[in-house]
């Protein structure tokens, strides 16, 4: 029942943004559109040689500017396998997934999408986990100017930053819905 809750929670929420996006901005339809007629131009860090799996494997984190109060955890393992760690001290909320298939895009733009297949879509406005497979779900990503709908899977974009350690971060898309949301994943270890 309470996952149903969070749902409906969740629905009204993006309806919301839904509306707002109909009444005074392009809608997302209207918006893929626009960048297909664009160029394929990646306009975060780009890393100075070709990313490698090795790169990308340990163990990543966010706390959403949250404070501490919620974490997300990616542990990312050689062979394509990772497992998904979230807790909300606020919420009361642990989660630990089991073991799902991951793997490393290398985009026309140069840049690189990060595909986590059943991973949940935590943290947000509600600050719980929601499964990909519940409603297709659409993000904006700022690297490439355009919107990505996720089903079954997440995808983060790595953007090169010499200011974090290991110099890559993991650069979360914004929910429809919300006017900001910079979020990124860096490696720990």
């Amino acid at each position: 029942m309470e996952s149903k809750f969070k749902l409906l929670v969740f629905a009204i929420i993006i309806s919301a943004g839904c509306f707002s996006c109909k009444n005074g901005s392009a809608s997302t339809s209207q918006k893929r559109d626009t960048y297909e007629a664009a160029s394929s131009q990646w306009r975060c860090g780009l890393y100075n040689e070709i990313i490698k799996e090795d790169s990308i494997i340990g163990v990543w984190q966010t706390d959403f500017r949250s404070g501490g109060h919620r974490k997300d955890t990616l542990v990312i393992n050689e062979g394509g396998r990772y497992y998904q760690i979230f807790s909300s001290s606020q919420k009361g909320i642990e989660y630990t997934s089991e073991w799902h298939s991951w793997w490393l895009e290398q985009r026309d733009s140069g840049g690189y999408y990060l595909h986590f297949e059943n991973m949940k879509y935590c943290g947000g406005a509600l600050g719980t986990c929601l499964d990909p497979g519940d409603s297709e779900l659409s993000f904006y990503d700022f690297c490439e100017d355009t919107w990505v709908e996720m089903n079954k899977e997440f995808i983060l974009s790595v953007v090169w930053d010499d200011s974090v350690p290991f110099d890559l971060r993991l650069r979360h898309m914004k929910p429809i819905g919300y006017d900001t949301y910079f979020v990124n994943y860096i490696k720990i270890e």
